[in-house]
């Protein structure tokens, strides 16, 4: 509680866990690796925090952003294009789960 309270929840360490920073820290590579592939359509699936640190480096962000993102919902696919400078860019969220099944689930609740 001290080290979240001292240092933000980006930099605290769980115990016996990792932070934030160093899930952050691993997925270094990944992008370093991801940045020498061709410009091919490439598919990118992992959890929320991790979702969260690759778009962190991806698009540059900053520990800031990071700390006040809410993690996207479940299995929503956002699309990022790469940008002249090899940055990266947010062209918007392409699926949610929610806005195809919440009005299937309001239909079945109907029916009950």
């Amino acid at each position: 509680e001290k080290t979240l309270q001292e240092t933000g929840r980006f930099y605290a360490r769980p115990p016996l866990g990792e932070s934030r920073a160093d899930l952050t820290e691993r997925c270094i590579d990944f992008v370093g690796d991801f940045h020498h592939q061709p410009d091919d359509l490439s598919v990118i699936v992992a959890h929320g925090t991790t979702n969260r640190a690759l778009y962190m480096l991806f698009c540059h962000e900053t520990v800031a952003w990071f700390e006040q993102e809410t993690h996207k919902e479940h299995a929503s696919v956002i699309r990022l294009e790469r940008q002249k400078d090899d940055l990266y860019r947010d062209v918007g969220t392409i699926y949610q789960p929610a806005s195809f099944y919440l009005p299937l689930l309001d239909r079945s609740r109907e029916r009950d």
